[in-house]
């Protein structure tokens, strides 16, 4: 199994310079919740890195804009988390799940109850 955290963000240079500036100085102005929550604005934060890396499968973490030009799903409203399994890829976590959380413990809660009851 794998999961894709697709983040609601642009991978251009421009769009990164600016999540690293908001993520430093006005971290609540960050538009896309999963990269508010689990970044800095530049890197992930740790306890977040250490959270998947104990997940025990593939975790990738992608903007929008690299994801849909591979996956497409250009409909799908994001953030959102896919789980790709024996080469099906289906929403694992929506974006309205998402936008609920309001902290990083939050989303890891949300991705316990999700794994453990699919």
């Amino acid at each position: 199994m794998k999961l894709i955290f697709v983040q609601d963000t642009k991978s251009d240079f421009l769009s990164n310079i600016e999540y690293a500036l908001k993520g430093f100085f006005s971290p609540e102005r960050i538009p896309c919740n999963l990269t508010k929550l689990s970044t800095n604005g530049i890197k992930l934060k740790d306890k977040w890195k250490s959270y998947l890396e104990s997940l025990g499968f593939e975790v990738i973490i992608i903007d929008k804009d690299k994801f849909i030009k591979k996956h497409g799903r250009e409909y799908i409203q994001y953030p959102a988390v896919f789980k790709e399994k024996n080469g099906r890829l289906n929403i694992f976590i929506n974006s309205l799940e998402i936008s609920k959380c309001k902290d990083l413990d939050q989303l890891i809660e949300l991705m316990d109850f999700k794994l453990n009851h699919q």
